[in-house]
């Protein structure tokens, strides 16, 4: 499943069965990564919100580069 990133914020905290879809991938994410942890492998240590959260945050940087580059033709 696909889910494009900023609609995860919107999907936490939901009653559908979006929201109860992504709870079971954030349950079974963080399971993954702990287990990683615990066998050393080479899976980034970041919790799913981490992940969101800079993936929202070099979207919107993106976003803003091209808005200066637009402004600035």
């Amino acid at each position: 499943m696909v889910l494009f990133w900023p609609a995860l914020f919107f999907l936490e905290g939901g009653d559908g069965p979006e929201a109860a879809q992504y709870s079971q991938m954030k349950g079974e994410y963080e399971a993954l990564r702990k287990v990683s942890v615990q066998k050393k492998c080479m899976f980034e240590n970041k919790t799913l919100d981490e992940r969101v959260k800079e993936k929202v945050k070099a979207s919107e940087e993106k976003e803003e580069k091209r808005a200066m580059s637009d402004n600035a033709m």
